[in-house]
């Protein structure tokens, strides 16, 4: 009987044991993930860092992901992990897509990565709660070593605040009763330890927690010299260790109360565990200042031996520029990467970086760094049409950030602008400028641009609303794409010669840019007064294709001294046709023939043409007008040199008519005298003044 039983049960038991074999499949629009489990399993599916886990309970002895890409490419799903610590398999992403599961029967779970966002009731996009893996503790526990002898360290002025509120916290519980005095501390007087500064060589020595990045060329790329790069490991820049995800207010009271030891001692590793984790909360300027209290501390600790790194970092989390300890690491394969391009916030993004890595570090941040990080990040990748990274970073900043924080707002209102979606950008920005005051001068500037691509000419309440908002951030971060926006605002509305005065100095990169648009959707008469009141000194700093714009509208409005003195010094393909056009403003037509020899082309055989037509050469001109392509132009021209023929397929038909008469009549002769001559001169104008007549009514019927 109780082998009977056994055997019954022993079905169910290895069922729950068994491998289960992951299978795949490519559909259009996406991708298919397929688990046979036993029915008695329980799952959950939700995000992850750089896309989903699917946490199974109780997890199988094993998951076999070797068919998986057998069926599939990585465009969508780029990696597929299975974790049995944990008993999750790790889905990550390969594009802007999202994950549903449906369970088709009891244990037969079929994932679905379909491309797009995912819908707003989608049960899948809340975090996945991590787990931790069992803790193995060792067979035997070590015993712990002979006490330590602690270094004395006088107090710094840094801890005379500490020392003092410490003093009076002991009299309040002296008075009480509470403590009771002794007369000294018993033990033996603390050995003072020397403290001996690093030496120059120490700083240019790789660290154990360095490794040496070779930078080289792929094969066939030539063999320039290779550089060696010392990329800072993993383990130093593991920044989500260093914050447990609790109350930030409760964990920075918990860190700044061990500050100090006994003493008003300044305790190395309370101290280490506060910078850590006031960096990762993005406090970068008070991590600086904790971190000065470190300078009398030990020289082997670890607030000293990061401290570089920890300053490097604390400027970074605070937006500022830092070229120290992330120098040309935006190729290593690790965290180093996203710092040495955050290192340096307003550059563009080097031709090296590493997109993968920089992703994966981003999507490990804590939350907080997340959300003031990515909005900033996301920008410079959308500007350098890294669009899909642009995305991946503005999903990972949005999921850490609430949904009334007016940074992701913007984010998510420049990623429309650049998919083309303005009028999503439109209610996105006007939605900030209303409901969030920190953001609404960069929301405000946004929209004004918006606006300005439109090609319509600005409203007096947007200039208004401009000008107010600019007198009230006329410093800070957020003053120069308002003064951009407002000055390409007055521009176009009239007030062009405020928009220049108002930039400064002539080295402003802004001016570049306005002389831009000045010279693509300008008035004339704009166009003509900037122009002309413009000193050479600030032009000559503008981009050839600027200064060639420029001269060649002077030059058709028939300012051709003014075009000349625009188009002297540019080098660029087009100066001798726009010079050329100078040239036939001032009626010189051989000039311009001299700047058009060699010169082809439909725009030089048109100038050539006019050039032929002030010389009074018609043949020449009707023969440059056809080369143009310009019919009409063309038989005008041969019509003056008298060439018939040509002229007659673009005459109107009754002028086509006195032309064949004109062709065939006979000369008459000569032997019938002067009043046969005359006789036959009048019946020509006659028929001539006749087919006039009916032109003109023919011109006069029409609508």
């Amino acid at each position: 009987m109780f082998i009977l039983v056994l055997l019954l049960f022993l079905p169910a038991w290895s069922a729950g044991a068994q491998a289960v074999t992951a299978l795949s499949g490519d559909h259009p629009g996406f991708t298919r993930i397929v688990l046979d489990l036993p029915p008695q399993n329980r799952w959950e599916l939700g995000r992850t860092g750089e896309g989903y886990g699917l946490r199974i309970t109780p997890a199988p002895e094993a998951v076999d992901l070797s068919r998986v890409y057998s069926r599939i490419g990585r465009n969508r799903l780029a990696s597929i992990n299975w974790l049995a610590d944990v008993g999750e398999l790790q889905l990550r992403l390969g594009c802007l897509c999202h994950a549903r599961l449906t369970e088709d029967r009891p244990g037969l779970l079929i994932v679905d990565i379909r491309i797009g966002p995912p819908p707003a009731d989608s049960p899948f996009e809340q975090i996945l709660t991590p787990l931790l893996p069992p803790l193995r503790l060792p067979k035997e526990t070590p015993r712990a070593g002979p006490p330590q002898k602690v270094p004395f360290r006088p107090v710094t002025q840094h801890a005379e605040a500490l020392s003092k509120s410490l003093m009076e916290d002991l009299s309040r519980g002296i008075a009480a009763g509470a403590l009771r005095p002794v007369g000294r501390i018993p033990g033996p007087a603390p050995e003072v330890l020397p403290f001996d500064p690093p030496t120059p060589d120490q700083t240019t020595t790789p660290q154990p927690g360095q490794i040496t990045f070779h930078n080289r060329p792929p094969a066939g790329a030539g063999d320039p010299p290779a550089t060696e790069v010392l990329c800072i490991t993993e383990d130093r820049l593991h920044i989500s260790s260093w914050w447990p995800g609790s109350d930030p207010a409760a964990a920075l009271a918990e860190s700044r109360s061990h500050l100090t030891a006994e003493r008003d001692v300044t305790d190395s590793e309370g101290l280490a565990a506060a910078v850590r984790l006031h960096l990762a909360l993005g406090l970068g300027a008070e991590a600086r200042a904790i971190l000065a209290l470190a300078d009398t501390a030990d020289p082997a600790s670890q607030a000293l031996t990061e401290r570089s790194l920890w300053l490097s970092l604390s400027h970074i989390v605070d937006s500022e520029p830092d070229g120290g300890s992330f120098k040309d690491m935006a190729a290593c394969d690790g965290p180093a990467a996203l710092w040495a391009v955050l290192s340096d916030p307003e550059g563009a993004l080097p031709p090296d970086l590493n997109e993968a890595a920089l992703l994966r570090a981003f999507s490990a941040l804590p939350a907080p760094l997340r959300q003031t990080l990515g909005p900033g990040l996301a920008t410079r990748f959308l500007s350098s049409g890294r669009h899909d990274a642009a995305h991946s970073l503005h999903n990972a900043a949005a999921r850490a950030a609430g949904p009334q924080s007016g940074a992701i707002a913007l984010s998510d209102g420049r990623l429309n602008t650049a998919l083309t979606s303005p009028g999503r950008a439109e209610a996105v920005f006007k939605n900030v400028i209303r409901t969030d005051a920190g953001s609404a001068a960069a929301a405000l500037a946004e929209l004004a641009e918006l606006e300005l691509k439109k090609g319509r000419t600005p409203d007096a309440d947007l200039v208004a609303a401009l000008e107010a908002m600019a007198r009230d951030h006329s410093t800070g971060p957020d003053s120069r794409p308002l003064a951009a926006a407002l000055a390409k605002a007055r521009l176009l509305s009239g007030a062009h010669l405020q928009a220049f005065a108002d930039i400064s100095p002539a080295s402003n990169p802004l001016r570049a840019d306005l002389w831009r648009l000045l010279a693509e959707r300008g008035s004339d008469s704009a166009l003509a007064e900037t122009a002309l009141r413009a000193d050479s000194a600030s032009t000559a700093t503008l981009p050839p294709g600027i200064q060639l714009k420029i001269g060649t509208r002077l030059a058709e409005l028939g300012f051709a001294s003014a075009a000349q003195h625009w188009l002297e010094p540019v080098a660029s393909e087009g100066r001798e046709q726009a010079l050329a056009l100078a040239d036939l403003a001032r009626r010189d037509g051989r000039a311009a023939l001299r700047r058009l020899a060699g010169q082809e082309g439909t725009e030089a055989a048109k100038l050539r043409a006019t050039a032929l037509e002030l010389l009074a050469d018609a043949a020449a001109a009707a023969r440059a007008w056809t080369e143009a392509g310009e019919p009409d132009r063309a038989a005008r021209a041969a019509f003056i040199a008298g060439d018939r023929g040509a002229t007659a397929p673009w005459l109107p038909r009754p002028l086509r008519d006195v032309l064949q008469e004109l062709s065939t009549a006979s000369p008459p002769e000569e032997t019938e005298g002067p009043l046969a001559t005359a006789r036959v001169s009048l019946e020509a104008s006659s028929g001539s003044r006749q087919a006039i007549s009916e032109l003109l009514a023919a011109r006069t019927k029409q609508p």
